[in-house]
């Protein structure tokens, strides 16, 4: 791949239709995801991966526990994220299923972003927990701050938000998503913990997710 060019990355914020337990979601988010793989569209699409949403037992108000899971897609290049969009047939048949599914349609809860990996996830780890900042102020210097709890990341992605062009609307207000993977659930939620303590905005987002991967091509 060229210098110039890039697998834009699609994220969304999945919070489930009001109608649905957060058991059901899962399953009824499994299977939005498979109508859109048989959809035409899909071979504008290299990888979709659903980061589904945990909900550690704690006091500390660090996680925003309204949110039911995280959603990615990388687009084989912006030529095909041009593509993926224009198939407007593809598009309203997803637009109808999101209503059963979440309780907004994507495009208000979704940024497009560019991948910027500066820890490869170990993938030597059979299991790993994965971490979310979304920030609507910039980089965090996390592992500083982890380093004196002996907090250890497994794994770390930056995504820097886009502007949108043209009908490729943003519905999350927020210039970076950071993602972190650690040992266990324990581990990120401490490493949660640490993030809450370092005067983050009221805007900014956390979540902890197990990883389930989809597709990759």
């Amino acid at each position: 791949m060229a210098s110039d060019e890039f697998e834009p990355k699609l994220i969304y914020l999945a919070k489930r239709n009001p109608g649905l337990s957060r058991h059901d979601f899962l399953k009824r988010w499994r299977r939005h995801g498979a109508l859109g793989m048989s959809l035409p569209r899909w071979k504008n699409i290299s990888r979709y991966v659903h980061c589904d949403a945990l909900h550690p037992t704690t006091d500390a108000a660090v996680l925003n526990d309204e949110y039911d899971g995280v959603g990615l897609i990388w687009h084989r290049s912006a030529q095909a994220r041009a593509a993926h969009l224009a198939d407007t047939t593809s598009r309203t048949t997803m637009e109808r299923d999101e209503l059963e599914t979440f309780s907004q349609p994507i495009v208000n809860a979704c940024l497009l972003a560019r991948e910027e990996v500066v820890q490869r996830r170990d993938l030597t780890a059979s299991s790993l927990t994965k971490l979310f900042y979304f920030s609507t102020s910039g980089t965090q210097d996390a592992a500083g701050a982890w380093s004196a709890d002996r907090i250890e990341s497994r794994g770390h992605v930056v995504n820097r938000a886009l502007a949108p062009v043209g009908a490729d609307n943003r519905g999350l207000n927020f210039k970076v998503v950071e993602e972190w993977w650690f040992e266990d659930a324990d581990t990120a939620l401490r490493a949660a913990v640490v993030l809450e303590s370092r005067q983050r905005t009221t805007e900014d987002i956390v979540v902890i997710t197990n990883e389930v991967l989809l597709y990759e091509a």
